[in-house]
């Protein structure tokens, strides 16, 4: 019986209909069971925030007429700090479901096969980050929600090292190790590796390389 096959929805390859990653451009084809429940338990955080929102905002009208004689004084307030949304090597992302360690950076990596081919005007960086679990349920840590960006410029990941592809399960408090290659121009003055935070609202965290 011939093979059924499906296309790959990023870049339109024909592949086996049972394949989960694309042969060609190395995207997952389906959304793993753990970013769909992380998107349900947004969805619900948000809706109980709207509902939350909607009760302070009266409490406080009833607050304002009550105490129009009153100067409001807030030359004491504390000013939040903005979200750390870039880090450094040794430093470390954490949210609600994930802690993610940026590593080791390697900017010229070059322990790779004879035979593979690096784009000219290019050289291939390699940064290792570290993943633990913080969530009550399963996380998925793969190397396909990295990307990286030169002066602006999309990267191409470099998939001729032996360790270039990883993905992981992760049950609750375990962790994993993974390194990600991305070819670079070697004249490029700005380079930051971007990992995918939040499936429903494309949230990012930014690591920088240069």
């Amino acid at each position: 019986m011939e093979n059924k096959v499906k296309k790959c929805k990023y870049c339109g390859t024909e592949m086996d209909e049972s394949a989960k990653i694309c042969p060609n451009c190395k995207k997952r084809q389906s959304v793993s069971v753990v970013k769909i429940i992380l998107i349900v338990l947004l969805v619900l955080v948000i809706i109980g925030a709207i509902g939350g929102s909607s009760s302070d905002d009266t409490n406080s009208e009833n607050n304002n007429n009550s105490s129009n004689t009153q100067v409001e004084d807030n030359s004491n307030s504390e000013v939040q700090p903005e979200e750390k949304t870039e880090y450094n090597v040794g430093e470390t992302f954490t949210n609600n479901f994930l802690k993610l360690t940026y590593q080791s950076l390697n900017d010229n990596f070059t322990g790779y096969s004879q035979y593979a081919t690096v784009n000219d005007g290019c050289k291939v960086i390699a940064a290792t980050f570290e993943f633990e679990n913080l969530s009550s349920s399963d996380q998925l840590a793969t190397s396909l929600d990295f990307t990286c960006y030169a002066d602006g410029y999309n990267c191409d990941s470099f998939y001729s090292a032996d360790d270039s592809i990883f993905s992981a399960s992760l049950s609750s408090g375990k962790k994993a190790t993974g390194t990600v290659y991305f070819q670079v121009p070697v004249d490029a003055s700005d380079v930051t590796i971007e990992y995918e935070t939040n499936a429903l609202t494309s949230e990012k965290v930014i690591f920088r390389v240069k």
